[in-house]
């Protein structure tokens, strides 16, 4: 039983929570104000903490997403750290999610640099600018591409926003916001494509 319980508590990320100085529990979202005069705001079920220092001021990002807008400092770098990699800005506005053993950086104002932890991938490093994105992984960086406005800022808004999506990656998105778990069962189901909009605080009921 105890082994089956500490199983649990890993899994559920209680590791993460206990190293975190903040964290969001499923379907909740809080807004950080630090002493840097920056801002953070955490979706569901996100861990970090922080280390600042007079040289640089770190966040590191355990598990889930979250929106920085950054108070610019030259003579102190940010840095955003996940598994897959980091995030160096100055003073700027960016999304960070991780999912899958994926970072995605997100950049809505200014410019940012992303380093992806491993370098064996022929993409070593990303340097972005608004409504540019990168995937970061064990394999590298991506390249950038575009991304909607839209479904990036949707989850500040309460919402979960779908444009003819496998309803396979709808259930995944749906299950970050609810105790339990949905499971589609079946190939052909799983590829439906679902266009919508949801409300995360009932990711069961859709809102068209």
């Amino acid at each position: 039983m105890l082994a089956i319980t500490i199983s649990v508590w890993w899994y559920r990320g209680g590791l993460d929570d206990v190293r975190s100085d903040y964290v969001t529990r499923v379907g909740q979202q809080k807004s950080i104000l630090l002493t840097d005069g920056s801002q953070v705001l955490l979706n569901t079920d996100t861990a970090i903490a922080l280390d600042f220092a007079p040289e640089r001021r770190t966040v590191r990002l355990f598990r889930g997403e979250a929106y920085f807008q950054i108070a610019k400092d030259e003579t102190r770098p940010f840095l955003v750290q996940t598994a897959e990699g980091e995030v160096r800005v100055v003073g700027t506005k960016f999304n960070v999610r991780t999912m899958n053993h994926h970072t995605i950086v997100s950049v809505f104002q200014g410019w940012v640099d992303t380093v992806p932890e491993s370098t064996h991938h022929k993409i070593s490093a990303v340097h972005l600018g608004a409504g540019e994105e990168t995937f970061l992984s064990q394999d590298g960086a991506s390249q950038v591409r575009r991304f909607d406005s839209a479904m990036v800022t949707a989850w500040r808004r309460g919402q979960m926003v779908f444009y003819h999506t496998p309803l396979e990656d709808v259930v995944t998105e749906l299950n970050r916001y609810h105790h339990g778990r949905i499971v589609v069962l079946g190939d052909h189901l799983q590829m439906l494509r679902v266009a919508g909009v949801f409300d995360a605080t009932k990711p069961r009921q859709g809102i068209h």
